[in-house]
């Protein structure tokens, strides 16, 4: 798999990843990743949109994805 991202930071920025799964040079998917720090807890989300949404603002897309054709959204916590 390769991607081309902007990694999350660990105060709490989103990544952004186009995502080429066969590796033939053309995005697959985009990966945007938010990690967000409360003391020793970290909640992670995740959501997943085809490359048709490869050029659409974050903004947009996290403020409505069913709207965007999110293909999969995940939330977890990991703490210490």
């Amino acid at each position: 798999t390769r991607c081309s991202s902007t990694r999350p930071a660990p105060r709490g920025e989103s990544g952004d990843e186009a995502i080429d799964l066969n590796v033939d040079g053309t995005t697959d998917f985009r990966r945007l990743t938010q990690v967000t720090p409360n003391g020793e807890i970290f909640a992670i989300r995740v959501w997943v949109f085809p490359a048709a949404e490869r050029n659409t603002p974050v903004a947009q897309l996290l403020l409505n994805p069913e709207r965007h054709h999110v293909q999969a959204q995940i939330n977890t916590v990991i703490s210490r």
